[in-house]
């Protein structure tokens, strides 16, 4: 009973956390375009009769394995494109979405992962190397959280141009929204509440997960910290 409590526990844990909804919705809208591309049927159309004559164990595979090279591929792949265009990008377009708090930040006041590392394997500190996987461990959720916000976003793009094939595509929900004339409060309220979410995506990996910004440069506030090597410390004028 105890082991099961604490399987419970842990799936509502993730529950709560947005990385998974993003990975979750991203197959979500995957299968449904991919269901309307070969069936011709929406995801949310598919009854026990086609689920048992049409679909088959070897589909299911096919499925799950176009969504892992998406995934693991095009995505990856499509977000370093991004990323190569955030170089060519002029400096006024990064600017405009610094974030001010650094601006008045000193030098000694900041560091970056790599500056505590060898801080603490210089020193042979504990602590300091503690700290270090810590934030190591947080920036490694923040990557995966960029990675899956864009899988999203990718997703909702494949899934709309199925839209053309099948208007039961679930991109026909926020396609609605902008559609409809006479929406009830209740189709309004879910429409805005798609288009915040979408809004809060493309913030959070396009603009700070694809370098378009210099909000996300990885450095880490620590009031006059001793972090970076005496003998590179000239170095830190120049970030």
């Amino acid at each position: 009973m105890g082991k099961i409590l604490t399987a419970i526990n842990n799936q509502l844990d993730k529950a709560k956390d947005f990385r998974y909804f993003a990975l979750l919705g991203s197959f979500v809208l995957f299968a449904d375009a991919l269901s309307i591309l070969i069936l011709n049927t929406a995801l949310i159309d598919i009854g026990y009769k086609q689920l048992t004559q049409e679909i088959n164990f070897g589909g299911i595979l096919i499925c799950f394995t176009l969504f892992a090279f998406f995934v693991s591929f095009f995505v990856p792949l499509f977000r370093y494109i991004l990323i190569y265009l955030s170089f060519l990008a002029p400096h006024k377009v990064l600017f405009f979405f610094e974030e001010e708090r650094w601006g008045d930040v000193k030098p000694i006041d900041y560091f970056y992962m790599r500056d505590l590392k060898e801080f603490s394997v210089r020193n042979n500190n504990s602590v300091a190397f503690k700290y270090y996987e810590d934030i190591a461990g947080n920036e490694s959720k923040t990557q995966q959280l960029y990675h899956y916000s864009l899988s999203f976003l990718l997703a909702t793009i494949f899934n709309t141009f199925s839209y053309t094939k099948n208007s039961d595509a679930l991109a026909s929900t926020l396609l609605r929204f902008f559609n409809s004339d006479n929406s009830s409060l209740s189709e309004n309220i879910a429409g805005l509440t798609i288009i915040t979410l979408y809004i809060f995506i493309f913030y959070s990996e396009i603009i700070k997960g694809c370098g378009i910004s210099t909000i996300s440069r990885g450095k880490y506030y620590f009031r006059k910290n001793k972090f970076r090597d005496p003998e590179n410390s000239h170095l830190s004028n120049l970030d």
